[in-house]
């Protein structure tokens, strides 16, 4: 009898998805039912010692003085220094996405190995400043920061949700003098770089790219909720790419293939969200455009931010939190064309918004949100520290 109970809840589940899925283009019923709420039990976790080193970046903390949280992670390397900068949220007081937030940064001088103190690149008093995505001009070693900023006491969510022009879009360029950052002046280009009505936007977040070779060899490009942010010039201007259609995706990252093509990899939205996997898009042109985007069968997905590196050429890289149940179970995929993933393994059990970069000793290295290690002592919503970890290419493949 219970065995009986048993099959018709799980047909009763069945037949929930199904009418919650809408008309998804290439997801099939058959998989949905058969694996949407379930892992790859095949994929190993790397070793402990196949990480070379772990460190604890950002840590959130609560005493009487200070609480301070820390999320969405952006981390590039400064090829002429051989610098490493890592960026994130500091989410003042409370770790909703709005609110008083900061993107504050530390740098590495050896590779990862030790750190700066934290600094910050961005504070707006009370209001929030949040959704680093940087990219770095790797011929001028000029870092270009983008963020997301907004009043702290609107949100996309609630009674006070935010308007049309209450979602800015900020930048800011970084270049190191000696071993300090030296910042220009913080520009709004919420006119340029902003669609018109738009209420909800979103920059990245994570990292752009500088295609490598090609007819656009030198290109800046930003991803961006429907769209991307493109510079020919080495950052001195700005424009907007074609929209994205249909609007079924956001919180965007980029990857340069090695036929120059670009790969988009998004969190779903609308109705791909009840999919639970990574949506992509590819573009021909320099990502003046991208073709519609498709729901990837292979990605399992939570719906989260995930990121992409081209770690050389045949060796291309996504991380992405590999469940349709939470977000956990952080897995790297290795892919050769863009197209099928391969090699995947499991770097933590936790899982969360991530970055990824290839240091100047040759490593993957990767900067992730993984449940605070002090999480018994708070109340509410369970915070995030940042996690930086670094692998050899042959651990990955």
């Amino acid at each position: 009898m219970m065995k009986k109970i048993i099959s018709l809840l799980s047909i009763i589940s069945i037949l929930f998805l199904f009418q919650n899925c809408g008309d998804l283009d290439s997801v099939q019923v058959a998989e949905i039912g058969n694996g949407l709420y379930k892992e790859n039990p095949k994929v190993s976790f790397l070793s402990k010692a196949s990480s070379r080193n772990e460190v604890v970046l950002f840590r959130s903390l609560s005493d009487k003085n200070r609480r301070y949280f820390y999320r969405i992670p952006s981390m590039v390397v400064v090829n002429s220094e051989q610098y490493l900068v890592a960026f994130a949220e500091q989410r003042v007081a409370s770790n909703q996405d709005s609110g008083d937030i900061n993107v504050v940064y530390r740098i590495s001088y050896d590779h990862g190995r030790t750190w700066s103190r934290i600094h910050k690149a961005c504070e707006l008093s009370k209001d929030t400043c949040g959704n680093p995505t940087t990219v770095v001009d790797q011929k001028r070693g000029i870092i270009h920061l983008f963020m997301n900023a907004n009043p702290g006491d609107k949100s996309q969510f609630g009674e006070n949700k935010f308007g049309v022009g209450d979602r800015r879009v900020l930048y800011r360029q970084a270049k190191f003098r000696g071993k300090q950052l030296e910042f220009s002046e913080i520009e709004d280009l919420t006119n340029m770089l902003q669609p018109r009505g738009m209420k909800m936007d979103l920059v990245g977040p994570g990292v752009g790219i500088q295609l490598s070779e090609g007819r656009y060899k030198g290109r800046l490009i930003i991803p961006a909720a429907r769209r991307a942010f493109i510079s020919d010039d080495g950052g001195k201007s700005w424009r907007l790419s074609k929209l994205i259609m249909p609007n079924l995706s956001s919180e965007s990252s980029l990857m340069e293939l090695d036929d120059g093509n670009i790969i988009r990899n998004d969190r779903a939205t609308a109705k791909y969200k009840s999919a639970k996997r990574r949506v992509l898009s590819y573009s021909k042109d320099g990502a003046d455009s991208f073709s519609n985007p498709s729901v990837e069968n292979s990605l399992y997905d939570p719906v989260a931010q995930g990121s992409m590196l081209r770690y050389s050429k045949g060796n291309m890289f996504m991380a992405n939190c590999a469940s349709t149940v939470r977000r956990r179970f952080l897995t790297i995929r290795r892919t050769e064309d863009g197209e099928s993933w391969i090699s995947p393994k499991r770097i933590d059990a936790n899982c969360g918004y991530s970055s990824m970069a290839k240091t100047r000793d040759f490593h993957l290295s990767i900067l992730y949100e993984r449940r605070s290690s002090n999480a018994h002592l708070w109340a509410g919503k369970v915070p995030q520290d940042l996690i930086f970890k670094k692998f050899k290419l042959k651990d990955l493949k």
